[in-house]
């Protein structure tokens, strides 16, 4: 689970010559806030669609010519089927299934996520961190 903390700020490289990171503020109130617009206590919020967004560009990088960054996955389920259970309002849950004639094919699915390496990922990009002197901003 890709849970909220208040230091979570901590994922913010320093600035240095070779770094600035313009939106550092930004970056450190926002996701506290998430818990005060929602009216819930920030240990309820989860990086959902953050998740998902680091995922993806770990995905577009290693198909590219930078590279393969390290996944956020550290458990990783392939080529199976699935169904989701919508329940609780908020929450769900899914699980494999053996019957071919019920839920839906997957080619990937994250099942656990090394929330060290997602906020070393997230964090930066949130803040605007980049060299200076880079042209590709």
């Amino acid at each position: 689970m890709l849970g909220i903390y208040e230091d979570d700020g901590q994922f913010i490289p320093a600035e240095s010559p070779d770094n600035i990171c313009p939106e550092r503020n930004f970056a450190e109130r926002i996701v506290l806030k998430q818990a005060d617009a929602t009216g819930q206590p920030l240990s309820h919020i989860k990086y959902w669609d953050e998740g998902a967004a680091v995922m993806m560009v770990n995905d577009l990088m290693a198909r590219g010519p930078s590279g393969s960054p390290k996944s956020i996955c550290s458990n990783i389920l392939r080529n199976g089927k699935a169904r989701i259970m919508l329940a609780h309002g908020g929450s769900y849950s899914w699980t494999t299934l053996t019957d071919e004639d019920y839920g839906f094919n997957f080619r990937f699915a994250c099942h656990a996520a090394d929330i060290t390496l997602f906020k070393e990922a997230f964090f930066p990009a949130l803040a605007g961190c980049h060299d200076p002197r880079s042209r590709l901003q």
